[in-house]
């Protein structure tokens, strides 16, 4: 393959779904995958992802969490070999047919450098050493892609492969783990499009922890709003996994991009009057001195002629609509606005970039994108959820997506974000519809009658725990079952 950074070796090729996939390997060991767009025979473009990996020697997980980009940590281990690797990626980058693709190298490998460079600046701060894949030994290349694992890919597929091409076989059953009888405890993944997991907060991280990874497996995007820093490590394997009972599964740390406020915020052009009282936290009906400053509000939330950008915006909006005879209240409710602004900076602003939680190209690019907001109260976190979803359930309604799974949130305590508010009563509401274009939602409960007894009806899976880790599965078109959740794949 003549395009810059090779000469290229294919190492394999074959049917990714509706894709056509290859990998690529260069004389310094980095890898290539390009993925074909076709549309009706015709190619419209290529997404590119280029990978370097290094061989590691120390503890690498607490490392690989502050390595920017997209990072995949993997071991390997055999009766006589043992190998710890960390793969880099600064991320996709997408192609139409035309462009320039040595352009599109260029630039990766730019990124690629940057990322590489502060590896090997602070890997020692960590006490551990890396080594290039080109420098540590062709033993540790070969076993690297013996499976055959699509292994740096961002979505990860177990996969059935030779170095020929061929068809590669994905894996359409979502593991859960071992039915009481003996036999696996799998599902197809569509049947977690609206899973409610009943139990303490820990075992219901465990059971979302096992169902987000199924779900990266399978190429679905799954977004964590982490509430208490419990999903920082899915880019590191699980040490603890227990491989005699799984064989056939490996430990494998997870593609994690985490995202920080401000890359992904409350949108306040998706906020009904009433929504936006709530996040301000101003009574619905407030009658005396702060009416006619709610009012101003509700009115600049609901009536304003073009999306603000932020929330200065929407300030100006009030200030300039009031008369000389109420600048007084203007003034009065843009001090509202700006307590919120001040407890939360970054927090609010005009729009979610939908690019930074799903492909805007292929439809099968799965990852762990994981929001912190383990800093901010329900009442915020709530406002973010509906703002995810919300951009989510309107671009899939809007190109009128069919109901196969393709993202997937994990809001942790349920009864945070379900709740009986004007925020809680939307989420609800488009929880319900989205499941039809593709978007769903797993959330946990303690017990079930703490939650909306409609969203509980409509649950396509309820998982409820008996025990520290037997389930009872109750999945809305199979009889229900009981098993052992099987241990976490990523740390």
């Amino acid at each position: 393959m003549e395009i810059s950074h090779g000469p290229w070796k294919e190492i394999f090729s074959g049917k990714w779904t509706d894709y056509q996939v290859h990998f690529y390997e260069n004389p310094d060991k980095i890898t290539l995958m390009l993925i074909e767009d076709k549309k009706e025979g015709t190619i419209r473009g290529s997404l590119a992802i280029a990978y370097k990996t290094y061989v590691v020697e120390g503890e690498s997980s607490v490392f690989a969490e502050k390595v920017p980009g997209n990072t995949i940590v993997l071991e390997k281990h055999y009766p006589s070999f043992k190998g710890n690797y960390l793969i880099l990626s600064p991320g996709p980058k997408y192609v139409k047919v035309g462009e320039s693709m040595n352009m599109a190298m260029d630039d990766m490998f730019r990124k690629l450098e940057e990322i590489s460079e502060k590896v090997q600046e602070e890997s020692a701060a960590f006490d551990i050493r890396v080594i290039p894949l080109k420098n540590a030994g062709e033993e540790y290349a070969d076993r690297l892609f013996s499976e055959p694992f699509l292994l740096p890919s961002t979505l990860i597929r177990k996969a059935v492969a030779t170095p020929q091409p061929t068809e590669v076989k994905t894996m359409a059953k979502a593991l859960l783990g071992r039915r009481i009888t003996g036999e696996l405890a799998d599902e197809n993944i569509q049947s977690f499009a609206s899973t409610i997991i009943v139990g303490n907060s820990k075992q219901q991280k465990d059971a979302a922890h096992v169902i987000l990874e199924n779900c990266v497996l399978t190429g679905i995007t799954a977004i964590i709003l982490d509430e208490d820093k419990e999903f920082t490590s899915m880019g590191a394997p699980n040490k603890r996994f227990n491989q005699q009972e799984y064989p056939n599964l490996q430990p494998i740390g997870m593609p994690l991009n985490n995202l920080e406020i401000g890359k992904i915020n409350v949108n306040i052009n998706q906020l009904k009057a009433e929504q936006f009282r709530e996040l301000l936290e101003i009574p619905r009906n407030e009658k005396g001195p702060g009416e006619e400053a709610a009012k101003m509000i509700d009115q600049a939330t609901e009536t304003h002629t073009e999306t603000y950008s932020s929330l200065k915006g929407m300030e100006e909006e009030i200030l300039s609509n009031a008369p000389d005879a109420k600048k007084f209240h203007a003034y009065r409710a843009i001090r509202i606005i700006r307590t919120i602004h001040k407890a939360y900076p970054n927090m609010l602003s005009g729009k979610i970039d939908l690019n930074v939680l799903v492909s805007p190209y292929l439809k099968r690019v799965g990852s762990i994108i994981r929001v912190d907001v383990s800093q901010y109260p329900p009442l915020i976190r709530r406002a973010l959820a509906l703002s995810i979803l919300k951009s989510l359930y309107e671009k899939y309604k809007a190109e009128l997506s069919s109901r196969e799974l393709k993202v997937l949130a994990f809001l942790p305590t349920g009864t945070d974000y379900v709740t009986d508010t004007p925020i809680g009563r939307e989420i609800k509401n488009i929880l319900l519809d989205s499941v039809n274009y593709g978007v769903g939602a797993c959330m946990g409960i303690e017990h079930e009658e703490e939650i909306d007894a409609t969203t509980l009806k409509n649950a396509s899976m309820i998982i409820k725990f008996t025990s520290e880790r037997e389930i009872a599965v109750k999945e809305v078109h199979s009889r229900p079952y009981r098993a052992k959740l099987r241990d976490r794949l990523s740390a």
